[in-house]
């Protein structure tokens, strides 16, 4: 019995010791995003994103010609924070910000012909880099090609991926700027959705495991990596399928390793179980992402204690708590695109990423010059802190952030017992109904947070209590509009009735006479 509680102390130090020693890499405080702004220049223009200080730090810099970040975008450090290599799905860029040694033309001839010219390759997500396990030097790019003929008899059929292939880097080539030597190496080949290359830690803190989802399927093809290499890949089917518009969304793992998200519009919200140990996903959930059509702007993260999933979608940013019983009815607003040019588009959330810092970045769907930013991801509610336009950037960003797996987050040094003064967040999810803007100037919205018993009413009065604006519900509507024209500049007074009982009541500021 001795010996059996030895041996699993003894394991219980390797797991510790593993999971230590990989908490402290720093293998994504790089990321490289933006895009060239100036077609047709012998460089282009990218944006360096460095979190190696106590505050990250953003700078423009000189890469390749035509560089765009909007599609494939991968990047990755050493363990010790310096810059390694970069890609945008085309070509392996160093750290001096040139194509690598032997690392040009890394994607399919269609994607070399028709969009590698002008500097990406269109799949979302489509490239991940990791450490080589048990390596000082060796790193993994795997990569998704990009094809047409998938399914040549649909009339909406998409340029997917057959081929997940992955290229070798040796840091140590080339004077320490790297080279690859081993490349087009296939990994898989099968019919693949055209979105999300993921990475995840196995168990012991050393192996890896990627997965990529199969098309218009339920089916998801995992590879472990192991210091031995690449394994063979296995296909596992659970759930509902994807259909064909799988072309769009974000892909994740909690940085504890047990849970794998996968969403977009058309198919909703995809939570899955995962085994770092096997490999194995179970337990499927999923739901609608309600929003408007396809293809509005979308993006996701997880907070670093692995608890709040935050999906952004259709200008709203809304948290759910993977520890409710119903994870769909924990959907709660928690910021509002503000729609404030930056400097000429407005700002509008996109793609999403955790940063090392334990920071949610997001993205815009337009030329924008900053990122919003959650500060508090492992807080619920308002109490998580979003910021609209937070984190400026030295140059332009469209659409995108590094795809990155989970490297480890330091603990937070904030607590969620109070909400720090912050205007770009108006709305308050632990609230049954949020107003905002508030002030407020022309047009209110009403955002209902948590399911009524109706009928329902919102009501507004003035100063001596006359009913100035009333809203009804008789049934469940998310939003509800309302103009503010004709109303005097002042202080008023709200409340809401549900079935008759007042719920909330508060203060609303008008602004201006229209």
């Amino acid at each position: 019995m001795q010996g059996l509680i030895k041996s699993l102390l003894f394991l219980l130090f390797l797991n510790l010791n593993f999971a230590t020693s990989f908490a402290q890499s720093k293998y994504d405080y790089n990321w490289v995003i933006g895009h060239d702004t100036f077609t047709g220049d012998p460089v282009g223009n990218a944006i360096l994103i460095n979190f190696n200080l106590l505050t990250p730090t953003s700078k423009s810099i000189e890469t390749v010609a035509n560089f765009k970040s909007i599609g494939s975008n991968a990047s990755i450090s050493d363990k010790n924070g310096q810059l390694l290599f970069y890609t945008s799905g085309c070509q392996i860029i160093n750290s001096m910000h040139q194509t690598m040694s032997n690392g040009d033309s890394i994607n399919s001839p269609l994607a070399e012909t028709y969009y590698c010219p002008y500097g990406y390759s269109p799949n979302p997500e489509g490239a991940i880099a990791i450490p080589w396990p048990d390596s000082q030097s060796l790193y993994l790019l795997f990569i998704n090609d990009f094809i047409s003929t998938n399914f040549p008899n649909d009339p909406l059929s998409y340029a997917c991926p057959r081929h997940l292939n992955y290229q070798v880097v040796d840091s140590r080539k080339e004077n320490g700027l790297g080279a690859v030597v081993l490349r087009d190496q296939i990994a898989i080949k099968d019919t693949m959705a055209c979105a999300s290359v993921e990475a995840c830690r196995h168990a012991n803190g050393r192996d890896w495991w990627v997965m990529t989802p199969k098309s218009r399927s339920n089916c998801y093809f995992t590879v472990l990596v192991t210091p031995q290499g690449v394994g063979k890949p296995s296909l596992q089917c659970t759930g509902l399928p994807w259909n064909k518009r799988d072309d769009s969304g974000q892909a994740f793992f909690t940085p504890d390793g047990k849970k794998f998200i996968r969403f977009n519009i058309p198919n909703g919200i995809f939570i899955y179980d995962f085994d770092n140990v096997t490999g194995a996903l179970s337990n499927p959930i999923s739901f609608s992402a309600q929003s408007l059509p396809f293809n509005d702007a979308i993006g996701g993260a997880i907070s670093p204690n692995s608890r709040y999933l935050y999906i952004a979608i259709s200008g709203k940013l809304f948290q759910y708590d993977l520890e409710s019983e119903d994870i769909s009815l924990s959907k709660t607003l928690v910021s509002v695109s503000d729609n404030v040019p930056d400097p000429y588009t407005p700002n509008y959330y996109s793609l999403s990423a955790l940063g090392p810092d334990g920071k949610i970045y997001i993205s815009s769907s337009g030329d924008n010059l900053s990122l919003s930013v959650v500060h508090r991801p492992d807080c619920p509610g308002l109490y998580s802190l979003p910021e609209n336009r937070a984190f400026k950037l030295g140059g332009y960003n469209f659409f995108s952030v590094p795809n990155m797996p989970h490297y480890g987050y330091p603990a937070p040094s904030y607590t969620c017992d109070s909400i720090l003064v912050n205007s770009n967040a108006p709305i308050d999810g632990n609230k049954d109904v949020s107003l905002y803007p508030n002030p407020v100037m022309e047009r209110l919205t009403l955002y209902v947070n948590h399911p009524l018993e109706y009928p329902a009413q919102w009501n507004l009065y003035d100063a001596v209590g006359r009913l100035v604006r009333q809203v009804s519900w008789t049934q469940m509507e998310a939003e509800n509009e309302i103009s503010m024209i004709g109303l005097d500049a002042g202080m008023y007074y709200y409340s809401v009735l549900s079935a008759g009982v007042l719920i909330q009541s508060g203060k609303l500021a008008v602004v201006g006479r229209r």
